[in-house]
């Protein structure tokens, strides 16, 4: 659970036509990176400040980015379910209402 960059985004291309822009957890907010964000029995390789980072202790399933594990011990790579093993990276591809609506 890192925090790596200061000072929020350098440069930002992002086409005007793009899709699904309202919930997109990466380029929908605004922040630093932060790296191997684990919460709960969950895990987000790259996620973005000016999100939600869910506590260390909280599993709310609603730390969103890029390499999100579900269902694992982060700290261990043990998977618990293996139906949520890897990556759900876009919100809407989320089946939990949980998830929903957060970035």
């Amino acid at each position: 659970r890192s925090i790596e960059t200061v000072g929020g985004d350098i440069d930002k291309h992002i086409l005007l036509n793009a899709a699904h822009m309202d919930d997109d957890p990466i380029f929908s907010v605004d922040g630093d990176l932060a790296f191997n964000w684990w919460y709960g029995d969950n895990g987000c390789r790259i996620a973005v400040t000016g999100g939600h980072l869910s506590p260390a202790d909280v599993n709310d399933d609603n730390t969103h980015g890029l390499g999100n594990h579900f269902a694992i011990n982060p700290l261990t790579c043990k998977v618990n379910h293996p139906q949520w093993a890897f990556e759900i990276s876009n919100i809407q591809n989320c089946p939990l209402q949980t998830c929903r609506n957060v970035r």
